[in-house]
């Protein structure tokens, strides 16, 4: 989330202190929660499929992130360029697991060529722009649209479907929980962006939903390692690379 980086520790005396700290954890404890998947996944992960295997190293990934930028926080150093080094990276990965899901071969060369083509606008951003102290305006963005939209598409194939029940299938918790994530944070962002402009004393309030969306996605992803279906054909194709 584009939140990580943004709540840092000031000082502070009395009542005030207090309610930064609660603050400060009521944000950060959540950025966590994807340990609960990970344990899920971990324990399952003989009976999931590769899609499903990849979806957990990328949680893995996502959780070791958490914690750098956590600890430059802490120790009061630069936590964004860590956040925007890591886009194409983590993009990259979910994308790939979205297009080896679709089983639409057109559908599926398109969503493969996006990946390259992400990977030179983060760079053009990151380059023209010198974004190692500030936030990416438009990296992180895009990414969370077409990453939203993949995740819409493969709910809708998925419901289309009616050889299984759709919560018997990985793909659909999965897509779910990052409806919930991408799609939700996106829009926060987009709210936040007016609120600290026109009005301010707000802004905490809305940008303290992130941490209760992130929880939810995670819970939703543990049905993702649940299911014993196997995720439909498209799957193997992270195998075959």
């Amino acid at each position: 989330s584009t939140y990580l980086s943004r709540i840092e520790r000031t000082r502070c005396i009395g009542p005030e202190r207090i309610k930064l700290n609660l603050l400060f954890l009521y944000f950060w404890i959540p950025q966590f929660s994807p340990i609960i998947p990970i344990g899920y996944g971990v324990f399952r992960y003989r009976c999931i499929d590769q899609s499903v295997r990849s979806f957990l190293f990328y949680l893995i990934m996502s959780i070791e992130l958490t914690a750098g930028l956590l600890l430059a926080v802490i120790y009061n150093r630069n936590s964004i360029w860590l956040f925007n080094v890591s886009a194409p990276f983590t993009f990259g990965l979910l994308f790939r697991i979205f297009s080896s899901w679709e089983v639409n071969k057109t559908v599926r060369k398109i969503m493969l060529w996006i990946i390259p083509a992400f990977g030179f606008f983060w760079l053009a951003e990151m380059l023209h722009l010198d974004r190692l102290t500030t936030l990416l305006t438009f990296s992180h963005p895009v990414a969370s649209v077409l990453i939203t939209l993949a995740a819409l598409r493969s709910i809708l194939r998925i419901s289309r479907n009616l050889s299984s029940p759709v919560t018997e299938q990985a793909q659909f918790w999965i897509s779910a929980g990052v409806v919930v994530i991408d799609s939700g944070t996106l829009l926060i962002s987009i709210i936040d962006g007016i609120l600290i402009k026109y009005a301010p004393e707000t802004f905490i309030s809305v940008f303290m939903i992130q941490p209760v969306l992130l929880f939810i996605a995670n819970l939703l992803f543990i049905g993702g390692f649940r299911c014993k279906e196997k995720t439909s054909s498209g799957s193997s194709l992270l195998a075959q690379g």
